[in-house]
């Protein structure tokens, strides 16, 4: 099993524009809501497994869930400690 999580492209981002030579600089961008939901997913997974699953999110994805440093991220960096089963889900 396999959590797929689908970024929005933040339309009032200012990073989304146009380089000049036609190629679209907008940045999918998963946010805090987003991320809490793919997160409980993985657990709701698990759980149909029998299994508890313990992991560390880092990078941007910490920064926007744990500090709110940030209104969003582009993608979730994260570390499965236990079970090694739950590897396959995330």
């Amino acid at each position: 099993m396999r959590v797929r999580v689908t970024p929005r492209v933040d339309s009032s981002d200012p990073r989304e524009r146009s380089d000049g030579m036609g190629y679209n600089q907008s940045m999918a961008t998963l946010s805090k809501v987003e991320i809490e939901s793919a997160l409980k997913r993985v657990g709701e997974l698990g759980a149909a497994e029998g299994l508890t699953i313990r992991l560390v999110l880092v990078s941007g994805g910490a920064m926007v869930l744990g500090f709110g440093h940030r209104a969003s991220t582009k993608d979730l960096d994260v570390a499965i400690l236990e079970p090694g089963e739950a590897s396959g889900l995330a």
